[in-house]
């Protein structure tokens, strides 16, 4: 099972909201997705993803929840009012085979 979503902003909220608060990341035949699996007990895992044209090219997506605003960055941020999510480079899955990009 999976969502694919159009914008970035929607697949940073869910992951906020996740106990487990990371991005994964592949390139598979030239576009960029960015994933976060959510195994379920008795049910089928979770795939949400969005698929971008170009990496985002920073180690950590940087969400400011009291403007709903996201930025990028290389370094870990530790004020407040924002989350850091690590993105974390996958070299192989499987996950994505029976998808047609």
């Amino acid at each position: 099972m999976y969502s694919q979503f159009i914008e970035l902003n929607d697949l940073v909220r869910l992951v906020t909201s996740s106990p487990a608060p990371f991005l994964q990341y592949i390139e598979k035949d030239g576009k960029h997705i960015y994933f976060i699996y959510i195994p379920s007990f008795g049910r089928e895992p979770m795939v949400y993803f969005i698929q971008l044209s170009e990496p985002i090219g920073k180690k950590f997506i940087i969400y400011n929840r009291f403007q709903d605003s996201i930025s990028f960055s290389d370094n870990l941020q530790a004020a407040g009012q924002t989350i850091s999510i690590p993105i974390l480079k996958i070299a192989k899955t499987n996950i994505f085979d029976k998808f047609s990009f």
